[in-house]
């Protein structure tokens, strides 16, 4: 009773109870990309900055940074486990930060906690999908010049359009060179003879095919909240 009484007297006291969207990973991951972004953000001129820890209700570490100003006047920020930034102790919306934040969750649960997937190329997204293939960079980027791709530009799997022209870039990729049997040579890896690559290629072919014909035509980007609605 008596520490439901400070809470009411002093809120930002008070742990913050989300749920736990993102794994430990993720977030030790995502947390100093995120703080760099909004810290690029801010217009302040004259200010301290600390880096800050709290817990919340499950009793779960979370990290962020105070700004102080000259007058004192203080802002916190703070990174939740349901991917959400509390400034002050209270959630804020700002759209550069929240897509920043979507781009990033959605890279590590469909690539892997590792940075360099973080700003993944295109053409580095292609190579993934045609692992086992050796393929020049040349030949990779008029493949996805083809379908309307740029190779340098940065991959994001919140674009349920360009996730879908990469893997038909791949398809294409394979399927020509399953067209042309004698030219698999030139593109197999040399542990694996024809035969075995031939077989390789058809699976990995209709894998690919099933994939593209489950994934829905829209233009309205992948929100990894609304993964998590109830």
């Amino acid at each position: 009773m008596q520490l439901e009484k400070i809470y009411q007297n002093y809120p930002s006291l008070r742990p913050i109870s989300t749920k736990a969207y993102l794994t430990t990973e993720i977030y030790d991951l995502i947390a100093p990309l995120i703080f760099q972004k909004i810290y690029n953000l801010l217009s302040i001129t004259d200010f301290q900055i600390y880096q800050i820890e709290s817990i919340d209700s499950n009793s779960r570490l979370l990290k962020g940074f105070t700004v102080i100003e000259r007058d004192m006047t203080s802002h916190e920020f703070l990174l939740a486990y349901d991917g959400r930034v509390y400034y002050n102790h209270k959630t804020i919306q700002l759209k550069r930060i929240d897509q920043y934040i979507n781009k990033l969750v959605l890279s590590c649960y469909e690539l892997g906690t590792k940075k360099e997937y973080l700003n993944m190329k295109i053409i580095d997204r292609l190579k993934m999908e045609i692992e086992g293939i050796t393929l020049a960079d040349d030949q990779a980027t008029v493949y996805l010049a083809e379908n309307s791709l740029s190779a340098n530009e940065e991959y994001n799997p919140a674009i349920p359009a360009q996730k879908k022209a990469i893997y038909q870039t791949a398809l294409s990729v394979l399927q020509s060179i399953a067209n042309n049997p004698a030219t698999m040579k030139n593109y197999k890896q040399d542990d694996m003879n024809i035969s075995s690559f031939a077989k390789f290629l058809q699976s990995r072919i209709n894998q690919l095919t099933n994939t593209i014909q489950a994934m829905p035509d829209t233009s309205e980007p992948t929100n990894f909240f609304n993964l998590f609605k109830n």
